[in-house]
């Protein structure tokens, strides 16, 4: 997301409007998190800027979550020796 505010201050006044830099950076960002901010509907790019953000680290740390307390997950049913 950094890269994409790079880009267009780069751009300068030749930067598409607004609309389009929308447009184009929902349709840059992953599945998961450009469903997210679909669903919010921004209409700045500022917004779905700060949405992404937001979408991104909460799916990660529920990804990371989940990983964990299933690989953490240990039987721990007493050996029973024979």
């Amino acid at each position: 997301m950094t890269a994409f505010r790079g880009i267009i201050l780069e751009l300068g006044s030749s930067a598409p409007n607004e609309a389009d830099l929308l447009f184009r950076f929902q349709e840059g960002l992953k599945d998961d998190v450009r469903r997210e901010v679909y669903m919010q509907r921004p209409t700045l790019l500022e917004d779905a800027i700060t949405l992404a953000e937001r979408a991104d680290s909460a799916i990660y740390f529920s990804t990371r979550r989940g990983r964990q307390s299933s690989s953490d997950a240990m039987d721990w049913t007493p050996a029973v020796s024979a």
